[in-house]
């Protein structure tokens, strides 16, 4: 006993189911490409925020420094800054466990040994 497929022939649409077909595939496109550009934008917009919260965690880093410089005249001072920033967690991509780490040294930290002995000291403590 042999099995038969059924075979199925795909009717014609003429008119105004043609019509009406092209519409609705013509706005699925649409949609799809909607969706890319939105996504784009959004991508565009976080790259831009992580841009300027670089900038602005470098200059804070800088200024903390320079404060402490100024005011307590060290030898040698570091900063180091861990931040975990809202824009990167809430926009675009959403990276919810990004974070941002940044330095400044001054003084006796421009040495390798010292600025490579602070790094190991406080490495365990970053993260």
């Amino acid at each position: 006993m042999t099995f038969r497929v059924p075979q199925f022939q795909v009717p014609r649409l003429r008119g105004r189911a043609r019509v009406a077909l092209w519409a609705i595939v013509a706005l699925i496109v649409l949609f799809i490409l909607v969706g890319v550009y939105v996504g784009l934008y959004t991508d565009l917009l976080w790259y831009r925020s992580v841009g300027f919260s670089t900038v602005f965690s470098r200059r804070l880093t800088t200024q903390i420094l320079d404060a402490i410089r100024d005011s307590l005249q060290p030898l040698g001072a570091a900063v180091v800054i861990e931040a975990s920033h809202l824009c990167m967690m809430m926009r675009g991509v959403q990276k919810q466990n990004s974070v941002t780490t940044t330095s400044a040294f001054h003084g006796e930290f421009h040495k390798n040994e010292t600025r490579s002995e602070f790094i190991k000291l406080i490495s365990a403590k970053l993260n």
